[in-house]
């Protein structure tokens, strides 16, 4: 979709929404409320808010979408979610709330309240509300790393290269990215304004290019190689924080050296 069909959609979308007694809102999210985010990559992300009791029928039956959106597949992945494939192989994301599951389920960062029957502008800004990390989780991400990078490591040399590479990325670099961006809060640096607080792959490469680089790096090296480039690059930057479990990264990185050897 080019930018005046992706609005139009949006437009459409909206006062279907308003047409229907039974929907008490439409918000959409991420690069679907902030144009300046969008190019012909982006989807409709967005939050449908139906009356209690109606979300699954609206889950599933899809005629609520704009009439001249052509459905080619739609499914629902998640316990309120769906995914929706035009004709075109324009996709649609979107998860259908009533007003106490948004309250309690919704999490968002940038969006557009395009319809509002109720008191959603409220619930919306609290969903949107940032608090700032804990020390324990911080904690938490640092020892994912380390216990994550045992994991990957014993199961690639073992010969589980996919799983190994799996918990690298999904474990040992997850927990390691989160820690990445949140450490300058903790030391009192800015925030950059185009990080996402929902998903700490997303963006990467405008907040933080320092760090886009150092994955493009990794992305070129055996899991091996790559989690012994982790750990030193954590290590440099957490070893002078107290609460930084340094015995036990220095029994991993030995440990990972001594597999090393095997795998070589």
């Amino acid at each position: 979709m080019n930018k005046e069909q992706f609005q139009a959609f949006k437009e459409a979308l909206a006062h279907k929404t308003q047409q229907n007694p039974e929907l008490v809102g439409l918000v959409f999210l991420g690069s679907s409320a902030d144009a300046s985010r969008q190019d012909q990559w982006s989807d409709h992300d967005f939050f449908l808010i139906s009356q209690e009791g109606l979300q699954d029928r609206y889950r599933k039956d899809l005629s609520w979408l704009p009439d001249d959106f052509a459905i080619s597949l739609g499914f629902q992945d998640t316990d309120h979610g769906v995914q929706v494939i035009s004709e075109t192989g324009h996709l649609l994301e979107f998860a259908v709330f009533s007003e106490d599951e948004l309250a309690r389920l919704g999490r968002v960062n940038a969006h557009d309240l395009m319809v509002d029957k109720s008191n959603l502008a409220e619930i919306i800004r609290h969903a949107a509300r940032e608090t700032p990390p804990q020390q324990k989780d911080l904690q938490h991400h640092a020892g994912k790393v380390l216990t994550c990078a045992i994991i990957s490591m014993g199961r690639y040399v073992r010969g589980e290269r996919a799983s190994g590479r799996e918990v690298f990325l999904n474990g040992v670099l997850r927990s390691f990215i989160y820690l990445y961006k949140h450490l300058p809060i903790v030391e009192g640096g800015p925030r950059h304004p185009r990080m996402d607080n929902l998903d700490v792959f997303r963006r990467i490469e405008i907040s933080h290019p320092d760090l886009g680089k150092l994955l493009d790096e990794l992305e070129s090296l055996p899991v091996p190689q790559a989690l012994q480039r982790v750990l030193t690059v954590q290590r440099e930057k957490c070893a002078h924080l107290e609460w930084y479990p340094t015995a036990a990264h220095l029994a991993v990185q030995k440990r990972l050296e001594g597999a090393l050897k095997v795998y070589i």
